[in-house]
């Protein structure tokens, strides 16, 4: 070809590398590759390019495309040269030329394949927008990346966090003497070596393992191997440390120091101290006799974590179920599980309300914390309230039953008056209806016939229907007049029927009635069950002293 481009640039072919373009007419060349759109007679320019592939790619030919514009656009761009360029493969320097008609805004595209196989390895690139201008060149860059298409990666960044320090060695941390008083200074001496590196420069630091106990003392200074530490507070078994550190990691080693107030030891129990291991002094009260189990310091501390003293535990954290906890008689000392003490300790199934899951609702711990109690099931009428009941008047043949007269309880269990109630009644005008739900004397209602009649007892008095400007016609009526009840439907399903809150218990109180006229007629009759307790209610209201005991006001 005519016009080819000298050293203009280098194409490596691995991920992402780069070669360069140059556009250009050092000559007019009329002739046309296969594809370009160059017509004969027309001035054109040419671009070249060098390749420089890498070993082990084989790309025999590339792949062009020339568009008279952004072929990202849409509509894409007329197309106005496309070719395949021969490549030599393992050439180190290789340049051609291809004609362009002169003009502006030129893209070019190129691609290529791995020619072994298999041709997983893809070649593109891409650049514009550049122009061909006549008798002139003009320089752009442009990029291919190959890319192995059989491949793929992550990218991850990995945070190594360690206190292995394996070449590192602390070889002791000693504190001389071990207790002193406070105010006075205590030798601490360190050293370290690198295993690797007996040269290497270790550097040192003190310091108190519990940094709320920073008060206890301070170093002088800290950051040398031989030091002081300065008792600025009582503190027993005060835990220090020494940190040595080379280039690349560190290492501690602790151990343990005690400050004592001056006055530890004189047999005295003094302000801030616990105890005193010896004896108070002859004629000094009070009598302090020895205590060989106090520390150093004169200060036993349950909850600190470090058993001193008597103590026979003291564990961090606490847990009192093992260790009697601070405060407590024989705080810090092991517990000896009894039954009642609030833990549940083998071999005891319970202990108060421990160890009952699971178990019947309602169900208790046995005395001796060996068994788990079922719950006493309710009995109605055997004269012991038992939940669900709300009473239990001993109506039954467990117990001697309370006379119906005096009853303040249903048959059921449910409570239905109140003594203050029952006993107003049986002073007062009301002293013959007391007893109505057991029915007329010569012919007593059946146990059905009394359970209707304390259901609608119960209901007038919860719904609160007889109370104020309310009657027993209101308790069946509710909203309806007693002229448009009377004619209603008697069916209190159907529309406009009677309903008041007790209507369907009134109605089932006299089974024998079929219309709502009738029952209206008959609210007070006591031979039905329904009418019965209704009388025994009306009369409660129209008593002023037994309507508030009573609660129909």
């Amino acid at each position: 070809m005519k016009s080819l481009v000298g050293n203009i640039g280098t194409l490596a072919l691995v991920a992402m590398a780069g070669f360069a373009v140059a556009a250009c007419s050092s000559s007019i060349d009329t002739s046309s590759p296969s594809g370009s759109s160059a017509k004969s007679g027309e001035k054109v320019g040419s671009i070249g390019l060098q390749l420089q592939p890498v070993f082990g790619v084989t790309v025999t030919s590339v792949h062009y495309i020339v568009t008279a514009g952004d072929p990202a656009l849409t509509p894409a761009p007329a197309i106005v040269s496309e070719g395949n360029l021969p490549t030599p493969g393992t050439g180190s320097n290789f340049s051609f030329g291809i004609p362009l008609k002169v003009g502006n805004g030129y893209y070019i595209s190129l691609s290529g394949v791995d020619a072994t196989s298999p041709d997983t390895i893809k070649c593109t690139g891409a650049s514009g927008s550049f122009n061909v201008l006549s008798n002139q060149s003009t320089l752009f860059n442009m990029t291919l990346t190959c890319t192995d298409i059989t491949n793929g990666q992550i990218i991850t960044t990995v945070d190594v966090k360690t206190d292995a320090c394996p070449r590192l060695v602390v070889d002791y941390a000693v504190a001389e003497p071990s207790t002193q008083d406070v105010g006075k200074n205590i030798a601490v001496h360190a050293t370290a070596h690198d295993m690797d590196n007996a040269a290497e420069v270790i550097t040192y630091a003190w310091s108190i393992v519990d940094p709320t106990l920073g008060s206890k003392g301070q170093f002088l200074p800290a950051t040398a191997a031989d030091t002081a530490f300065k008792c600025l507070q009582g503190a027993n078994a005060l835990k220090i440390k020494i940190t040595a550190t080379n280039h690349q990691c560190s290492k501690a080693l602790e151990t343990i120091v005690s400050c004592k107030d001056v006055l530890c030891g004189n047999g005295v129990v003094d302000p801030a101290e616990t105890c005193d291991p010896n004896p108070s002094p002859v004629g000094v009260l009070p009598v302090h006799a020895a205590d060989p189990t106090c520390p150093a310091d004169c200060t036993k501390v349950c909850g600190d974590g470090n058993p001193e003293g008597d103590e026979t535990c003291d564990p961090l954290p606490l847990n009192p179920s093992v260790c009697l906890p601070p405060g407590s008689v024989g705080e810090c000392t092991l517990r000896v599980a009894s039954c009642g003490d609030g833990f549940l300790t083998a071999p005891e199934k319970c202990d108060g309300a421990l160890g009952l899951a699971g178990s019947t609702p309602g169900s208790t711990c046995a005395a001796d914390c060996n068994s788990i109690i079922p719950p006493v099931m309710a009995k109605c009428g055997d004269a012991v309230t038992t939940a669900p009941e709300t009473c239990d008047e001993g109506t039954g043949t467990n117990a001697a039953p309370v006379p119906v007269a005096t009853r303040t309880c249903g048959d059921t269990c449910v409570q239905l008056s109140t003594p203050d109630c029952v006993t107003c009644e049986q002073a007062g005008n009301c002293f013959a209806s007391s007893d109505n739900c057991n029915g007329p004397a010569a012919t007593p209602f059946t146990a059905a016939q009394r359970a209707a009649c304390y259901s609608v007892t119960q209901c007038v008095r919860d719904s609160n229907c007889l109370d104020g400007a309310g009657s027993l016609g209101k308790c069946y009526c509710g909203t309806l007049s007693t002229a448009d009840c009377g004619a209603a439907p008697f069916a209190l399903t159907a529309a406009g029927a009677p309903n008041g809150p007790c209507a369907a218990l009134m109605q089932a109180g006299s089974p024998l009635l079929t219309t709502n006229s009738a029952i209206l007629g008959g609210l007070t009759n006591k031979s039905r069950p329904g009418s019965a307790a209704g009388q025994r209610l009306n009369c409660d209201k129209t008593d002023p002293v037994c309507a508030p005991l009573c609660g129909v006001q």
